[in-house]
């Protein structure tokens, strides 16, 4: 109960951050070098394609944090990012992020120049007064259409802050910024956000997704969320789609969109032209 009630605050766990298979130092150290790893660029950013499940059309991509450590390895991204998420790290991590995703948006291939990306946003920043002004200068420095740049945030975010959130994302959405809600579903659902937030998109929760052909309850949700969001005017993605069975159910039952191992894992930059080309 005590762990709920912290997630939901926006509190970390580092009790939970110590050396393991997937995560090689304990959290001093780990913090540490994280703040290496930036002043280093050590961290990347793999895209992951979301597309149109009926047509095959590419929608746009998710931007994923990935770091390979020069000495431990590969450091899996919850492990680091739990992390930073609750320390002063979180700011230039973000920054780093924002500036990455958008120089690689700008070198894409002209061809791709309607496609937008999401990165995923931490609930701390939005109780940051210079992170507004702050991303709608980078954007604007970028010369990219605002409207290629999609922020994610989980439904406990908004609950955090909800007074905070809506103003601040009301703001974004004035110039132009994307929102999405991620993980819709997994945690204390209400449509009561998509009323009170200036939202663009929903991502149905992988676990609804990956028992999408046995479940006939699952499928009855996405179903209703997928008649609401065609109403709305809302994209709707499915996270998870890892098999062809999945896929066809979510066509199916009216789900546009879809991101997953089915369609494409996360990708370094350097391949994604390529690899759009091939999917084209």
């Amino acid at each position: 109960m005590y762990r709920a009630k912290r997630s939901i605050e926006g509190v970390v766990l580092y009790d939970e951050l110590e050396p393991s298979s997937t995560n090689p130092l304990d959290r001093p150290v780990l913090l540490g070098e994280a703040e290496e790893a930036l002043q280093r660029r050590e961290f990347q950013w793999h895209w992951q394609p979301k597309v149109d499940l009926a047509t095959r059309q590419v929608a746009g991509f998710e931007a994923l944090a990935r770091w390979t450590h020069p000495k431990f390895g590969e450091i899996a991204p919850d492990v680091f990012i739990k992390a930073i998420e609750n320390t002063k790290l979180i700011w230039p991590f973000t920054l780093a992020t924002i500036d990455a995703v958008l120089a690689q948006l700008r070198s894409l291939d002209p061809r791709y120049g309607h496609l937008s990306t999401s990165i995923n946003i931490s609930a701390k920043l939005l109780q940051y007064d210079k992170f507004v002004p702050e991303l709608l200068a980078r954007v604007d420095a970028s010369g990219l259409d605002p409207g290629r740049l999609c922020l994610e945030l989980t439904e406990t975010t908004l609950i955090s802050n909800h007074t905070q959130a809506r103003a601040v994302l009301s703001a974004l959405d004035e110039h132009g910024i994307r929102i999405s809600i991620d993980d819709f579903g997994a945690g204390f659902t209400s449509f009561s956000y998509l009323r009170d937030f200036s939202v663009k998109e929903i991502k149905i929760d992988k676990a609804y997704v990956q028992s999408i052909c046995e479940r006939t309850f699952d499928q009855a949700l996405v179903r209703c969320i997928a008649t609401f969001c065609e109403s709305q005017d809302l994209l709707l993605v499915a996270e998870g789609v890892e098999t062809g069975d999945a896929w066809s159910k979510l066509v199916e039952l009216g789900c546009r969109y879809g991101q997953g191992y089915g369609i494409a894992r996360p990708m370094p930059f350097d391949r994604v032209s390529g690899w759009l080309s091939d999917w084209g």
